[in-house]
Parts: C-alpha cells; structure tokens; sequence
C-alpha cells in the first residue's frame, strides 16, 4: 500500500520539464514573402522559386506558420544568445553597427558602442545589426558581425553555431554559408546603405562556433571557434540576385509601377512537373502549373546564360551602379 501511495504522489507532481515543454511549444508566423532574403535565396534543402512567391502574392496566400517544438525553439534561442554573447560582450568593444538603449530604447546612429546615450545618458546598450537592401531586386540582407580590427575598413563576419560533432570535423565553410557569405560581400557594396563604403566587400570571415567546450586547435589549445575566409566572387551570386529581379519585375508589371498598361508578367517554373518533390511542398503547384498564368521571365544561371531556353532573360543580375548613390552619400 505504501508504494501505490507513492507511485501516485509521483503521478501528480508538476515537474519544471512538463511545464517548460509546453511553454516553449509554439506555432509562429512565416516570414513575410514580400520581403526577399539572403538566407532564402541561398538555401540548398528548399530551392527559390521567385514563380511561387509571386503567385502566392497574386493569390492572397500567406507564408506557411512554421511549427516550433520545444527542442528546436532551445536550439534557435540557445544560438541567438550566443551570437548576442558575442555582438555585446565578447566583441562589444570593436563592434559596429546600430545600439539600442536598454534604459529609453533610443537607437544610435551607426558606429562603434557609444559611451553613453545622447537622450539619456545611460550606459547600457544593445546591438542591433545592420541591414542592407538592393534597390535593384528588393533583396535584402542583415549581417550578424563588423569589426573594427585596426584596418582601413570594417571586417565583415558571418556566424554560424554548429553540433559539437560536426564542428570537430569541419575542414571548410559548408557551401550553403560560403555562398551566403558572398551574397552578402555583393550586396553590401551595391547596396543603398549610406555606411557600405566603410566596410571591406571584397572578403569576409565566417566564424563557427560550437554548442560545447570546444576541441583542440592547430596551436594545441582548447577552442570553441573555427574561422574561415571567403573570398567575393560575383560569378557565385549571379543566379540568386537574378531570381530576386525576376520577382521585382513581376510584382512591378502587376501593381502597373513599371508598364503603362496592366500586362502581368510571371517568372519561369524551377519545376519540371507537378510529382517532384519541390511541387509537393508547394502552395501553389495547382496554380503554377495551370493554363492561367504564364512564364514570361527567366533568369540567369552562374555562367551568365538564359536559365530557360525560349524565354528572354529580362531579370539579370546587374545591380544598380556605384555612381547612381555618389550623390546621395559620403564614402
């Protein structure tokens, strides 16, 4: 008697792992589709189609609410505190980009941490990074790392916190991060950011972290980092800036922004038929692959060429020249 007492005692206690699991198990919002980013146009486990996006716009369908359990929502805050770890206290002191107020929210123009708020005069800050969008395209950009490390201009810096396991073996940036980290180097030198000529686009570090302790380096000390330096190569970024130009176009030709008269215009399929296994996941297969709306615009692949042949490639990569912003900045 007296264990079934205690196996039901043990049965109606609240354990802080219940309660936790169950706070942390959320369903959020997707990204809004209007705005393009980097991360989406580099992805290798689900391919950009700037096809769907524009027909999900045309069909009032909204980004897919993604599902959070609780061990994934751990993992995503477990990284953020890191990167934050080291935005404000690791590398606080030679960091640049934007700093919010924790006392009255101010936020400081860009540049190193300040000494102290100009509207409040506390001491307090956090970072906040900075943006960067092409006119061009739309696409857009936020980069994690600006260091000043006595160079003429600042260092830029993609961080990526990784499992203990893969970390150990590492040898070279994954490919997914060296091409983000490419775009990123293109798309802060042609951005409309007045701040990019203070920054070095012509290469940028990316620096892994592992969740553990960390291993033995090449020097023979204990190290949570691994670094390693991409060098920008517009060749690489061609195809993903070109995708995001053909959706540009398409949305311009359909609210009438570009031509005179209402002549919707929609981007190519990256699709062969409804069975593979992109169009599965697709909201808009059925769509996509009716008689209704056409392929009117292609893009441009990594060698420069049509990505779909019988089609005119009206969405390159060729960004907005430098000279078009000298009037409106300072280097």
């Amino acid at each position: 008697m007296k264990f079934l007492k205690t196996v039901r005692d043990k049965k109606s206690t609240v354990l802080i792992k219940d309660l936790l699991l169950q706070r942390m198990t959320t369903t959020q919002k997707g990204r809004p589709i209007t705005r393009v980013h980097a991360s989406d146009l580099t992805r290798e486990d689900y391919e950009y189609c700037p096809r769907q996006i524009a027909l999900q716009i045309q069909q009032g369908i909204p980004p897919k609410k993604q599902f959070i359990p609780a061990a994934l929502r751990y993992t995503f805050d477990e990284g953020n505190d890191k990167q934050s770890r080291l935005n404000n206290d690791w590398a606080g002191d030679i960091m640049h980009g934007y700093w919010d107020c924790l006392s009255c929210d101010h936020c400081s123009d860009f540049g190193a941490r300040p000494a102290t708020c100009t509207a409040c005069g506390r001491k307090t800050f956090k970072f906040k990074e900075p943006r960067f969008t092409l006119k061009h395209s739309g696409a857009s950009c936020g980069v994690d790392i600006l260091l000043d490390v006595g160079e003429p201009k600042l260092m830029l810096a993609e961080c990526k916190i990784i499992k203990s396991e893969n970390f150990k073996k590492l040898q070279a940036p994954l490919s997914e991060h060296r091409v983000r980290t490419q775009l990123y180097l293109r798309m802060v030198a042609e951005s409309d950011n007045a701040h990019r000529h203070k920054i070095n686009t012509d290469k940028a570090h990316i620096l892994y972290m592992s969740r553990s302790h960390g291993f033995k380096d090449d020097n023979g000390v204990i190290s949570p980092f691994k670094e390693f330096i991409v060098q920008r190569d517009d060749k690489v970024t061609r195809q993903p800036l070109s995708k995001a130009r053909a959706l540009q176009i398409s949305r311009e030709s359909t609210d009438g922004a570009v031509f005179e008269e209402a002549n919707p215009m929609y981007p190519a399929r990256i699709c062969n038929d409804m069975m593979c296994t992109r169009a599965g996941s697709c909201p808009v297969a059925k769509v996509c692959f009716s008689e209704k709306y056409s392929s009117d615009i292609t893009w441009v692949d990594s060698e420069g060429q049509p990505a779909h042949t019988g089609l005119q490639v009206l969405a390159s990569d060729t960004l907005v020249k430098e000279d078009e912003y000298a009037s409106e900045t300072t280097p």
